[in-house]
């Protein structure tokens, strides 16, 4: 259904109105590419099959996961009298949280913090490292959480190449010690204790879970008593009251679904691909209020700071045509209440107790807390995302849940709204170059031939041959853009995860429950 001809019924129309209009007409555009996925042949057993990956199609749980040169030392992980040693490097800002809440749980767990010597990013992410881990440690009752800790220095280029050879004598004489425990196994040459590598702490706690000595709703409140040990009752109070007012102003009833929005500032290739689509996320916003789920929108907004091809920052909107009746909350964080990252955490706890606990976002390490704390978080990942094995563990396990797509959930290469806009810049910008160049080589009248020829595309082709690559390259994103929505397939077995009586039941269970409700 087209909705362009309701403009011609009124004399008036506002911005926002049309704005709207806008995205309506889009969002029938999304479920059309919807219906057309689900209706390719086979897209049913697809959409099973892929939820299979790396877990046990039996019993619907995930297998373990290890690091390739972690494998050989998998027993430590189950000996309670040996210590777990863990790298983590100050480039993976990410992990240092899942890190925490491991640490909170494992006491065996040592940790080894490192940066390259001179790289100020990378001293400064790891420096803040050790003193949050450290904080969270005291916090919850560890008298002396240095003898856990160490940071170090390392001396070469490349932290990233020797991350897989930790153990060797060579790279240890690299490391030089900053802070912390001196008795780590990068200090001591011939230490035999094999060093982890980070996603080691994946495997911990889902072995954690997985243990039969604690019930698991149990596991989940220990987990939220020392979440909640790290922020002070005077702070736990103002933010109840930020929750109550947030959830009062956004209108948010009980059974509202959380859309976690993720954008990134100057976002490589690879985060690109965790980055959230806005047709993706308005098609699920639409879908589940069909299916009789109302959502709210949480977290970045899709405005955030870009790096045009003269190297300028601007501010840029990917998605200026929002999806009208849809409240979003956006950056929570930009709260000074809300600064601190563990109080991030209780502030996402209280407002998940309070809605009931369910969030939908694409992977990301921000929300596996959430996760742990027994809340219902559904992420998605398409199928050749990086490292999709890394969290299949959880699948079953923890109500960390994998639903995978078929089609790319954010972007390759970088093929944004903001990539598309600039390049549409671009060619406008040589266009305009291109006329001003050519002025003096025409008489008034052939100029103004040349314009004509331009504006109804009839320019020589050799000419403009740099503009008609770039068109085939917005064409190109574009239709990638357009493409980029969940089939209706995928959409019916996130709307079956939400409903599943229990939790953690994976996106694999939860099929097998609802056999017949796939097309084929």
């Amino acid at each position: 259904m087209i909705r362009w001809k309701v403009f011609i019924k009124k004399s008036a129309i506002s911005q926002s109105e049309i704005s709207s209009e806008i995205a309506l007409n889009i969002l029938d555009c999304s479920h059309v590419e919807s219906e057309r996925k689900s209706h390719e042949i086979g897209n049913g057993d697809i959409v099973t099959n892929n939820q299979l990956f790396c877990v046990d199609e039996k019993t619907g749980i995930g297998h373990s996961y290890l690091h390739e040169r972690d494998k050989p030392f998998n027993d430590i992980l189950s000996d309670k009298n040996k210590k777990i040693n863990v790298f983590l490097p100050g480039y993976a800002t990410g992990d240092r949280y899942t890190l925490i809440f491991t640490a909170l749980i494992e006491p065996r767990l040592e940790i080894s913090i490192a940066y390259t010597e001179g790289n100020k990013g990378e001293e400064k992410a790891a420096t803040e490292a050790f003193d949050v881990i450290k904080n969270s440690l005291i916090k919850n009752g560890e008298l002396n959480p240095e003898k856990r800790l160490t940071l170090l220095s390392y001396l070469n280029n490349d932290l990233k190449a020797v991350r897989e050879k930790l153990d060797d004598s060579e790279t240890k004489s690299s490391f030089t010690h900053i802070k912390g425990s001196g008795n780590c196994p990068l200090r001591i040459q011939n230490d035999a204790e094999h060093m982890f590598h980070i996603s080691a702490t994946t495997e911990i706690i889902n072995r954690h879970f997985r243990d039969n000595d604690t019930l698991i709703l149990d596991k989940f409140s220990q987990v939220k008593e020392k979440l909640h040990n790290l922020v002070t009752s005077d702070e736990q109070e103002k933010i109840n009251s930020l929750v109550d007012d947030v959830i009062k102003y956004h209108g948010i009833k009980k059974g509202d679904v959380a859309l976690w929005i993720a954008d990134r500032e100057f976002a490589n290739e690879r985060e690109s691909q965790a980055i959230s689509r806005p047709r993706m996320f308005d098609l699920i916003a639409d879908y589940l209020k069909k299916n009789d789920i109302s959502v709210f929108c949480i977290a970045d907004t899709y405005i955030n700071r870009i790096k045009t091809f003269d190297d300028e920052e601007v501010i840029n909107n990917r998605h200026p045509h929002r999806l009208p009746g849809v409240s979003h909350i956006g950056r929570f964080w930009a709260e000074p209440l809300l600064s601190p990252r563990e109080n991030q955490w209780y502030f996402m706890d209280k407002l998940l107790e309070k809605t009931g606990g369910k969030l939908i976002g694409i992977r990301s390490g921000a929300l596996e807390p959430f996760a742990l704390m027994g809340h219902n978080i559904i992420y998605l990942e398409h199928k050749n995302m990086f490292t999709p094995e890394r969290h299949a563990s959880w699948q079953g396990v923890i109500p960390y849940r994998r639903l995978i797509t078929e089609g790319y959930t954010g972007y390759i290469n970088s093929n944004t709204e903001v990539m598309r806009d600039q390049k549409i810049n671009n060619m406008l910008s040589n266009q305009l170059k291109n006329i001003i160049n050519s002025r003096s080589k025409y008489t008034d009248e052939s100029f103004s031939s040349m314009i004509e020829s331009i504006i109804h595309n009839k320019i020589d082709a050799q000419e403009f041959s740099s503009q008609l690559s770039l068109q085939n390259e917005i064409s190109e994103i574009q239709e990638d853009i357009a493409s980029g929505v969940m089939s209706e397939n995928e959409l019916k077995l996130l709307v079956n995860m939400l409903n599943s009586e229990k939790i953690n039941d994976s996106a694999a269970t939860v099929i097998t429950q609802h056999a017949n409700s796939l097309t084929s």
